[in-house]
Protein backbone atom coordinates (compact mmCIF):
# COMPACT_ATOMS: atom_id res chain seq x y z
CA UNK A 1 0.00 0.00 0.00
CA UNK A 2 1.48 3.06 -0.60
CA UNK A 3 4.30 4.42 -2.54
CA UNK A 4 7.54 2.88 -1.32
CA UNK A 5 10.90 3.06 -2.58
CA UNK A 6 12.53 0.83 -4.59
CA UNK A 7 13.04 -2.76 -4.02
CA UNK A 8 16.84 -2.20 -3.71
CA UNK A 9 15.81 0.22 -0.84
CA UNK A 10 16.17 -0.82 2.76
CA UNK A 11 12.81 -1.01 4.77
CA UNK A 12 13.35 -0.22 8.31
CA UNK A 13 12.67 -2.34 10.88
CA UNK A 14 10.46 -1.41 14.21
CA UNK A 15 12.10 0.81 16.95
CA UNK A 16 15.67 0.49 18.88
CA UNK A 17 16.02 -1.01 22.38
CA UNK A 18 14.79 1.62 24.89
CA UNK A 19 17.70 3.31 26.12
CA UNK A 20 20.07 3.09 22.66
CA UNK A 21 18.63 5.86 20.69
CA UNK A 22 15.28 7.37 20.79
CA UNK A 23 13.53 6.13 18.20
CA UNK A 24 12.79 9.73 16.32
CA UNK A 25 16.21 10.33 16.19
CA UNK A 26 17.30 6.79 14.65
CA UNK A 27 14.34 6.67 12.10
CA UNK A 28 15.18 10.58 10.88
CA UNK A 29 17.98 8.86 9.68
CA UNK A 30 16.63 6.78 7.46
CA UNK A 31 14.83 6.54 3.81
CA UNK A 32 11.32 7.29 3.96
CA UNK A 33 8.67 4.03 4.56
CA UNK A 34 5.92 5.65 2.17
CA UNK A 35 5.35 8.58 0.29
CA UNK A 36 1.64 9.50 -0.81
CA UNK A 37 -1.46 12.32 -1.19
CA UNK A 38 -3.21 13.26 2.14
CA UNK A 39 -6.51 12.76 1.38
CA UNK A 40 -7.78 13.46 5.12
CA UNK A 41 -7.07 12.79 9.02
CA UNK A 42 -7.55 10.39 11.45
CA UNK A 43 -9.14 11.28 14.76
CA UNK A 44 -10.20 9.42 17.86
CA UNK A 45 -13.19 9.90 19.49
CA UNK A 46 -11.61 12.22 21.58
CA UNK A 47 -11.30 14.47 18.90
CA UNK A 48 -7.23 14.39 18.50
CA UNK A 49 -6.13 13.74 15.37
CA UNK A 50 -3.76 11.12 15.42
CA UNK A 51 -3.14 10.09 11.97
CA UNK A 52 -3.45 10.29 8.36
CA UNK A 53 -5.27 8.28 5.16
CA UNK A 54 -3.46 8.29 2.25
CA UNK A 55 -4.51 8.07 -1.79
CA UNK A 56 -4.10 4.74 -1.71
CA UNK A 57 -5.03 3.49 1.58
CA UNK A 58 -2.28 3.05 3.86
CA UNK A 59 -3.36 4.23 7.34
CA UNK A 60 -0.33 6.31 8.89
CA UNK A 61 -0.18 6.64 12.22
CA UNK A 62 1.21 9.25 15.06
CA UNK A 63 0.69 10.01 18.68
CA UNK A 64 -2.47 11.62 19.63
CA UNK A 65 -0.67 14.15 22.15
CA UNK A 66 1.02 15.60 18.57
CA UNK A 67 -2.35 16.41 16.97
CA UNK A 68 -1.98 20.32 16.77
CA UNK A 69 1.25 20.01 15.21
CA UNK A 70 0.10 17.57 13.01
CA UNK A 71 -2.42 19.79 11.83
CA UNK A 72 -0.15 22.93 11.86
CA UNK A 73 2.68 20.76 9.70
CA UNK A 74 0.10 18.59 6.96
CA UNK A 75 -2.86 19.48 5.29
CA UNK A 76 -4.82 17.21 3.65
CA UNK A 77 -4.32 17.71 -0.69
CA UNK A 78 -0.42 17.50 0.34
CA UNK A 79 2.23 14.95 -0.32
CA UNK A 80 4.13 13.52 2.15
CA UNK A 81 7.14 11.57 3.08
CA UNK A 82 6.85 9.00 5.92
CA UNK A 83 10.11 7.74 8.03
CA UNK A 84 8.87 5.06 10.66
CA UNK A 85 8.07 1.16 10.34
CA UNK A 86 5.22 -1.04 8.60
CA UNK A 87 2.82 -2.56 11.63
CA UNK A 88 0.77 -4.36 8.53
CA UNK A 89 -0.54 -4.69 5.14
CA UNK A 90 -2.26 -1.05 5.41
CA UNK A 91 -0.84 0.53 8.64
CA UNK A 92 2.34 2.71 9.25
CA UNK A 93 3.87 3.89 12.27
CA UNK A 94 5.49 7.49 11.66
CA UNK A 95 7.84 9.09 13.62
CA UNK A 96 8.52 11.62 11.21
CA UNK A 97 6.30 12.69 8.67
CA UNK A 98 7.21 15.52 5.96
CA UNK A 99 5.91 18.03 3.49
CA UNK A 100 8.44 18.86 1.53
CA UNK A 101 8.39 22.05 3.28
CA UNK A 102 7.96 21.30 6.84
CA UNK A 103 8.46 18.22 8.78
CA UNK A 104 6.76 17.13 12.23
CA UNK A 105 8.96 14.57 14.36
CA UNK A 106 7.17 12.38 17.27
CA UNK A 107 8.42 13.41 20.91
CA UNK A 108 7.45 12.20 24.40
CA UNK A 109 4.48 14.62 26.00
CA UNK A 110 5.65 17.65 27.76
CA UNK A 111 2.58 17.79 30.32
CA UNK A 112 0.97 14.79 32.12
CA UNK A 113 -2.31 13.44 29.82
CA UNK A 114 -5.83 13.57 31.02
CA UNK A 115 -6.71 11.06 33.44
CA UNK A 116 -9.15 8.92 31.16
CA UNK A 117 -12.21 9.07 33.46
CA UNK A 118 -11.92 13.46 32.82
CA UNK A 119 -11.19 13.07 29.24
CA UNK A 120 -14.25 11.03 28.23
CA UNK A 121 -16.75 12.97 30.33
CA UNK A 122 -16.37 15.38 27.71
CA UNK A 123 -17.36 13.24 25.30
CA UNK A 124 -21.11 14.18 23.56
CA UNK A 125 -23.15 11.69 22.18
CA UNK A 126 -23.23 11.20 18.29
CA UNK A 127 -25.06 9.22 15.52
CA UNK A 128 -23.58 8.46 12.24
CA UNK A 129 -24.71 6.76 9.48
CA UNK A 130 -23.58 5.67 5.43
CA UNK A 131 -21.96 3.27 3.77
CA UNK A 132 -18.60 1.72 4.92
CA UNK A 133 -15.86 3.39 2.66
CA UNK A 134 -12.59 2.12 4.63
CA UNK A 135 -11.55 -0.40 7.38
CA UNK A 136 -9.24 0.93 10.19
CA UNK A 137 -6.87 -1.45 11.58
CA UNK A 138 -5.32 -1.01 14.83
CA UNK A 139 -1.20 -2.10 14.88
CA UNK A 140 -1.86 -6.08 15.62
CA UNK A 141 -4.16 -5.71 11.53
CA UNK A 142 -7.57 -6.37 13.03
CA UNK A 143 -10.26 -4.47 12.01
CA UNK A 144 -10.94 -1.36 15.03
CA UNK A 145 -13.34 0.93 13.28
CA UNK A 146 -14.55 2.32 10.07
CA UNK A 147 -14.91 5.36 7.93
CA UNK A 148 -18.04 5.95 6.91
CA UNK A 149 -19.22 7.69 3.43
CA UNK A 150 -20.99 11.26 5.67
CA UNK A 151 -17.06 11.32 6.63
CA UNK A 152 -17.80 9.68 10.02
CA UNK A 153 -15.52 7.37 11.98
CA UNK A 154 -16.56 5.15 14.58
CA UNK A 155 -14.02 2.72 16.41
CA UNK A 156 -14.83 -0.30 18.15
CA UNK A 157 -12.82 -2.54 19.87
CA UNK A 158 -11.27 -5.53 17.77
CA UNK A 159 -13.09 -8.00 19.39
CA UNK A 160 -16.01 -6.40 19.00
CA UNK A 161 -15.71 -5.98 14.96
CA UNK A 162 -14.75 -9.81 14.66
CA UNK A 163 -18.13 -10.16 16.02
CA UNK A 164 -19.78 -7.66 14.16
CA UNK A 165 -18.32 -9.65 11.25
CA UNK A 166 -20.11 -9.10 7.54
CA UNK A 167 -21.32 -5.50 8.72
CA UNK A 168 -17.92 -4.23 8.72
CA UNK A 169 -17.51 -4.54 5.15
CA UNK A 170 -17.09 -2.02 2.21
CA UNK A 171 -20.45 -0.57 1.01
CA UNK A 172 -22.15 -2.05 3.79
CA UNK A 173 -24.72 0.60 5.11
CA UNK A 174 -24.87 1.07 8.68
CA UNK A 175 -26.00 3.64 11.83
CA UNK A 176 -24.06 3.78 14.89
CA UNK A 177 -24.55 5.24 17.71
CA UNK A 178 -21.84 6.30 20.21
CA UNK A 179 -19.72 9.11 22.35
CA UNK A 180 -17.27 11.05 20.81
CA UNK A 181 -16.37 14.29 19.36
CA UNK A 182 -17.19 16.77 16.43
CA UNK A 183 -14.94 19.29 15.32
CA UNK A 184 -13.01 21.24 12.52
CA UNK A 185 -11.01 18.13 11.37
CA UNK A 186 -14.63 15.72 11.20
CA UNK A 187 -16.82 13.61 13.66
CA UNK A 188 -15.25 10.48 15.30
CA UNK A 189 -17.19 8.39 17.79
CA UNK A 190 -16.44 5.27 20.14
CA UNK A 191 -19.80 2.78 19.01
CA UNK A 192 -22.03 1.82 21.79
CA UNK A 193 -24.47 0.32 19.58
CA UNK A 194 -24.41 -0.10 15.92
CA UNK A 195 -26.54 -1.88 13.26
CA UNK A 196 -27.27 -2.41 9.25
CA UNK A 197 -29.21 0.84 8.03
CA UNK A 198 -32.59 0.62 8.85
CA UNK A 199 -32.37 -2.24 11.42
CA UNK A 200 -31.93 -2.37 15.31
CA UNK A 201 -28.31 -1.37 16.36
CA UNK A 202 -26.85 -4.15 18.15
CA UNK A 203 -25.50 -3.02 21.65
CA UNK A 204 -21.80 -2.84 22.70
CA UNK A 205 -20.87 -2.67 25.78
CA UNK A 206 -17.06 -1.19 27.25
CA UNK A 207 -17.66 1.54 24.41
CA UNK A 208 -15.29 4.00 25.68
CA UNK A 209 -12.15 1.79 26.52
CA UNK A 210 -9.57 3.56 23.75
CA UNK A 211 -9.50 1.33 20.52
CA UNK A 212 -6.15 -0.43 20.44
Amino acid sequence: MGSTLGASAQIPGPPPAPGAVSSATYYQSTAPIVQGLVTRYLMNPRGEVDGLLLSDGTQVKFPPHMSTELTATVKPGQTVSVQGFRENQVGVKAFVISTGNASVVEHEPTSPPIPPMIADAQLTQISASGQVQQLLYGPRGDVNGVLLSDGSIVRCPPEVAYRLGGLLQIGQALSATGYGTQNQFGTALAATSIGASGQTQQAIYGPLRRPR
